[in-house]
């Protein structure tokens, strides 16, 4: 039996317990797990949400098996709180940089939050998260391409509100699946404000609000099938 530390991942929709584990030599090297980035990014491009959660820890590898706390606690985040399509990052993660420089791709921790303050962000309900669309920008082979995406990001988003309105759900599960597609249309209209508007019209020829998301619809959708309140 073998005792390793890595940055474990948890993931809804995996049908592999395993997948997404791997083990850390030199370190928790969290700008390499923005590959979850690059997951998140490829799938909505083929119309499928994630989400997930990092975290850090020990585990036990005893002949192909893999468990220990940091799995519990990486499927924990998942199902608990990540609630949104989006992978979000343990505090503990973080914490274990600080105190812990052998376990640091850079020498300080000032350097190393240097290099993820783009992507890592805080959320309005305080939970850390990788933002996909952040690193996607900066690791793009070209602007143009980034344009390409948020314009299929843009179309995705709005083709699942209006399925959403048609679909024979009862309220509350609807209310639930407009949360989330509430979140992402905010999470993209907040990246396509963030850019510069010349730069998106000479790349695509078209305003930089004609990538934005109507979140209107997603809000209303929301309120329309929320469940009322009880009253007291």
């Amino acid at each position: 039996m073998e005792l390793r530390q890595l940055v474990g991942f948890g993931g809804s929709g995996s049908s592999n317990p395993h997948r997404g584990h791997r083990e850390v030599s030199d370190g928790i090297d969290l700008p390499r797990n923005y590959g979850s980035c690059y997951l998140q990014a490829n799938l909505v491009s083929r119309n499928v949400l994630i989400r997930g959660a990092l975290t850090v820890g020990f585990i036990n590898v005893d002949d192909g098996l893999i468990f220990g706390p940091p799995l519990v606690q990486a499927h924990l985040l998942e199902s608990k709180r990540a609630v949104y399509p989006r992978i979000i990052v343990d505090p503990d993660v973080l914490e274990t940089l600080k105190e812990c420089p052998l376990l640091r791709a850079h020498d300080t921790f000032e350097e190393e939050m240097s290099y993820l303050d783009s992507v890592l962000q805080r959320d309005e309900d305080r939970e850390l998260f990788l933002n996909y669309l952040n690193w996607l920008n900066e690791n793009a082979d070209d602007h143009h391409e980034h344009m390409q995406f948020l314009a299929v990001h843009k179309d995705f988003i709005e083709e699942r509100i209006l399925k959403l309105q048609n679909q024979d759900l009862d309220a509350a599960e609807k209310d639930k699946r407009a949360a989330k597609l509430t979140w992402l249309s905010k999470l993209h209209n907040a990246h396509v404000r963030s850019l510069n508007p010349q730069a998106v019209a000479t790349e695509t020829g078209v305003s930089r609000d004609a990538l934005l998301t109507d979140e209107s619809s997603s809000a209303i959708l929301r309120k329309k099938f929320a469940r009322p309140t009880e009253a007291s």
